[in-house]
């Protein structure tokens, strides 16, 4: 598995909107480990997400309105993953 720390706080968006021991983040990195890591356009997309990632987590630190958003949208995004990730 890869670990990851993007800001300052050591957390990612996702750590910083769930918790970084939340559930909602175990799957998604279950997700990144067990399916996106296993295709090359999935290690591609990883690999943007770290890029910008620590952009976006200064954004979700500074705006309640971008926190809420991501959050609704990871909300959405949930059962899918799920469904596409082994427990």
């Amino acid at each position: 598995p890869i670990d990851f720390a993007v800001n300052q706080q050591g957390m990612c968006p996702a750590e910083m909107i769930y918790g970084a021991d939340s559930p909602e983040v175990a799957l998604l990195k279950r997700f990144r480990d067990r399916v996106l890591m296993q295709l090359p356009s999935g290690r591609d997309l990883v690999r943007l997400y770290y890029r910008l990632s620590p952009d976006l987590a200064q954004v979700v630190a500074s705006s309640q309105v971008v926190t809420c958003s991501l959050k609704a949208f990871l909300d959405q995004l949930m059962p899918l993953v799920a469904l596409t990730t082994d427990s």
